[in-house]
């Protein structure tokens, strides 16, 4: 099964090009049935990281429920822990995550976790 994720990347940033992938291309997984968006700007449901990793946790994530967040361009200034089957992809070099608390890890992966295309900053 073809699924495309929607382009809203190049909406918010004509800096950022070749995002409209099929999920199929991201990492090779095929089954992602839910794709959340996170936009600084506030443009989408989701304006942190955090708060769209909360409302993937509610959506149980599995080996057959994987869930992928779409992390627009930004600086999001937040520590953040990736549940088991959760993914985020990021905007490249134009996506920045620095922590909010400096004595805690940025990013913590678990399990079957993807961090990529985020450029993190300590």
């Amino acid at each position: 099964m073809e699924t495309n994720i929607y382009n809203y990347f190049n909406l918010l940033s004509g800096k950022v090009k070749n995002l409209n992938k099929k999920v199929d291309d991201i990492q090779g997984f095929s089954d992602l049935a839910n794709v959340l968006f996170v936009s600084a700007k506030g443009n989408t449901d989701y304006k942190t990281i955090t708060d769209a990793i909360n409302d993937a946790i509610k959506l149980n994530p599995s080996n057959r429920n994987r869930v992928l967040i779409n992390v627009g361009p930004g600086n999001y200034q937040e520590n953040i822990e990736v549940p088991n089957f959760v993914y985020i992809t990021g905007a490249g070099d134009a996506t920045i995550l620095s922590p909010l608390n400096i004595t805690l890890p940025v990013v913590i992966l678990n399990n079957y976790s993807i961090l990529q295309n985020i450029k993190i900053i300590v």
